[in-house]
């Protein structure tokens, strides 16, 4: 979170605060209330400057960023409970936008506190993950993954089992990332973002 630190800082969040510790130190770096809860936990650079990373804590209906020393520089309001959230260059201008999922079906994408863009999905956005350039993959509560380009969606696939975890990683070493989908059977499957 300290872009003069290499210290490894664990983040913590509850329905009421928000913990930002380093774990090399055995030091607080924050400790904050978060009147909205903290439901989903992110890291990456400010959306408006890019003067150093911040902390983007989802909740109930809003966003806040905290860098460092734990100020707030950052906040907007989402249209519902927050699950998940992502920094991908949507729009392919580059620079990073905010995707952030929710528990009413849409995935709303911000440059700054503006919003650009709302993609309707079939259920609850549980997660998403960058996969690169403007890609990023999402996970549904009904056991629906997938991958988007952009507003355009890539593909989409359903099972029987919940994803529990979706990141990124170039398995292969083509220089593309895949999207890795951890699911509640215990299976792990690794899936190309273009075709699935």
């Amino acid at each position: 979170l300290d872009s003069g630190s290499s210290n490894d800082v664990l983040m913590i969040g509850s329905q009421t605060h928000i913990l930002a510790y380093d774990v090399e130190k055995n030091a607080d770096l924050f400790y904050n209330e978060v009147n909205d809860g903290a439901n989903s936990i992110l890291i990456g650079n400010h959306l408006y400057d890019g003067g150093g990373p911040l902390a983007y804590v989802g909740g109930n209906c809003s966003v806040l960023g905290f860098n460092s020393e734990g100020e707030d520089k950052f906040w907007t309001v989402t249209g519902d409970n927050v699950h998940s959230l992502a920094l991908c260059d949507f729009n392919l201008d580059g620079k990073d936008e905010l995707l952030i999922g929710s528990e009413d079906y849409d995935i709303r994408i911000f440059h700054g506190d503006e919003m650009i863009g709302e993609i309707p999905e079939a259920d609850a956005v549980v997660s998403l993950c960058s996969l690169g350039m403007n890609k990023f993959g999402f996970a549904l509560a009904n056991g629906i993954v997938g991958v988007y380009a952009g507003e355009q969606r890539q593909w989409r696939s359903k099972s029987k089992n919940f994803a529990m975890c979706i990141s990124s990683y170039d398995i292969n070493q083509d220089g593309v990332p895949e999207l890795v989908t951890g699911w509640s059977s215990g299976k792990v499957d690794v899936k190309h973002p273009d075709t699935g």
